[in-house]
């Protein structure tokens, strides 16, 4: 078993006359290793999964993880057979978790058995890899030559590679970034220009960073104080000539790929979550009226919680309530539990307190963050029913985020619960619990309001309709009525759905939608009659709709909305 990383070199000639040169990279697969896969798994590679016969392998969990990172990367996978002991793995079983999956060789690397074919199809994997065999502008040539010569370096300064760049004919910055963003990629060097502490950087060895990072992973005295090091243990780990100037920068890159933290108010003390402790810590809770949701998963990778304890470090309640599979978040009057529970595919969230929209808002916000950072991750953020049944039970029905919005976008405000007796549910009310900033409902009720305008429109065409002047002084006082309670409504803030149902303003719509209904009124003839009337109408009624289900009133009969509409 490979403990940390090992990296060799190897090469073949292509068909073009060109050499392809390959870096091989063997990275040990225990789980303390899993959160740095982001590190060295790239889009640009061939990807060999190596299995034997001494012990059971998880296909899905390595097929999806490669996926994640590789995205449409070819994945080769190597059955070694010890003692000839045969495998019993299927192309088709596998091809269903994988399509990315190429083909399954057996061997034996004792007696080299099957060695050939593995070194032959490889090559040809390689070689149909879009990027190789693409020629390389001279220019680039020359710069890749150079970065490699620098390599016994570990890293240079930007400033020493742009005077490269220069030297070879690359002036502008816009073409020097796009350069190393390039060989970045390519693993040739490591720059991260996001990184404000690291731009100044470039890796010259991606090799070194790789191992000087595992060797922090693999300190057994680190490993025994549960993931906490200090700049003392970095001196003893990191004690050779090439660190001399370069911890900080190992530091950084560290944090920068979330595999530790700065702990707050205590000097030059850092934490590695894959390294916590296993036991959940006992900590106080409040178990009353707290907001509850999960992230699901189809896969879930490893790391995702180590990544989201380092984002979050600086809010951990007390600074110690955080174990390897979860964290206790506290700001201001509100407390958020998340926990991973690996079995299940998902992350557990519980929020309580006063004021926890924005504690919500950041839990969220990274994880949603982190989610992002994957390639093509398919997972439900789901939100509890709040039903009359579901708010008494200890496992509700919990509705998809996305079907709740994708309802809510379609003027869809009601929803059915799954579970007996199946009520309708408001999905505004499912909705406001999550704060998300791609559905903002003041700003729904604001747009909706826009319709006061084509209700005066709709007003004067009313009052010109009727040829009684008393009838017209009537009906246009009617309607005056019901476009000051437009007004009001306009004034409505996401938060006063209490105001708005106790409202007269409401009140006085429906009265005037219901009249609309009635044919034998004199709204309802005059509607009848005025061009565009029942288009008028049924906007109102859906802006009536709108509101009042975000407020729990009543919503107009499906009747009344389904009359014909006359084109305009």
């Amino acid at each position: 078993m490979t403990t940390g990383i090992e990296i060799c070199n190897w090469s073949f000639p292509l068909k073009n006359g060109e050499t392809c040169y390959i870096n091989f990279w063997d990275f040990g697969g225990q789980e303390i290793y899993h959160a740095t896969h982001q590190l060295f798994l790239s889009k640009r590679s061939l990807y060999l999964l190596v299995v034997d016969t001494r012990h059971d392998v998880n296909f899905n969990y390595w097929l999806n993880t490669i996926s994640l990172f590789g995205g449409n990367s070819p994945i080769l996978i190597i059955q070694n057979e010890k003692q000839d002991r045969k495998i019993k793995i299927t192309n088709a079983m596998l091809r269903s978790q994988s399509a990315n999956l190429k083909t399954i060789i057996s061997t034996n690397l004792a007696t080299d058995r099957g060695i050939s074919k593995i070194k032959t199809t490889i090559k040809e994997c390689v070689a149909s890899l879009p990027h190789v065999g693409t020629p390389m502008p001279t220019k680039w040539v020359k710069v890749r030559k150079i970065i490699e010569e620098k390599s016994n370096l570990n890293f240079i300064y930007l400033d020493e590679y742009k005077k490269i760049c220069i030297s070879n004919g690359i002036r502008s910055h816009k073409d020097q970034m796009l350069l190393s963003e390039y060989f970045h990629d390519l693993g040739i060097l490591l720059h991260f220009q996001d990184e404000k502490r690291l731009f100044k950087i470039i890796v010259t060895n991606p090799q070194w960073v790789t191992e000087s990072i595992y060797k922090v992973l693999d300190d057994n005295s680190i490993a025994l104080k549960n993931g906490l090091f200090t700049q003392k243990d970095i001196a003893k780990i990191w004690l050779e000539k090439q660190y001399v100037d370069a911890k900080e920068t190992l530091l950084q890159i560290m944090i920068k790929f979330q595999l530790c933290y700065k702990l707050p108010n205590v000097k030059n003390s850092y934490i590695i979550p894959s390294l916590l402790a296993d036991s959940q810590p006992k900590y106080n809770w409040d178990k009353s009226n707290n907001l509850v949701f999960k992230y699901s998963y189809e896969f879930m990778p490893k790391g995702i919680i180590s990544r989201f304890i380092v984002l979050t470090n600086h809010l951990i309640a007390d600074g110690k309530d955080v174990w390897k599979s979860g964290v206790v978040l506290q700001k201001d009057r509100a407390g958020a539990e998340i926990v991973e529970n690996f079995s299940k595919q998902q992350i557990d969230i519980r929020i309580c307190g006063t004021e926890r929209r924005e504690l919500t808002s950041i839990v969220i916000d990274e994880l949603d963050k982190i989610n992002k950072s994957f390639n093509n991750i398919n997972y439900e953020k789901l939100i509890p029913c709040n039903c009359s049944t579901c708010i008494t039970i200890s496992e509700p029905y919990f509705f998809d985020y996305k079907k709740l919005q994708e309802f809510y976008n379609n003027n869809q405000y009601q929803i059915q619960c799954r579970k007996k007796p199946y009520e309708m549910v408001n999905v505004i009310s499912l909705l406001e619990s999550i704060p998300n900033k791609e559905i903002n409902l003041s700003a729904r009720i604001s747009i909706n309001t826009e319709f006061s305008s084509s209700f005066t429109l709709m007003k004067e065409d009313m009052v010109d309709a009727l040829e009684d002047p008393n009838e017209a002084r009537q009906l246009k006082k009617e309607l005056s009525r019901v476009e000051k309670a437009l007004e009001e409504i306009a004034e409505l803030r996401v938060d006063d759905q209490k105001y708005a149902k106790n409202s007269s303003a409401l009140n006085r719509i429906q009265k005037f939608i219901n009249k609309m209904e009635d044919e034998e009124t004199r709204v309802g003839m005059t509607i009848r009659i005025v061009e565009d009337g029942i288009n008028y109408a049924q906007e109102l009624a859906q802006f009536y709709n709108q509101i009042a289900q975000w407020c729990g009133l009543p919503i107009v009969p499906n009747i009344f909305l389904s009359m014909g509409r006359t084109k305009k």
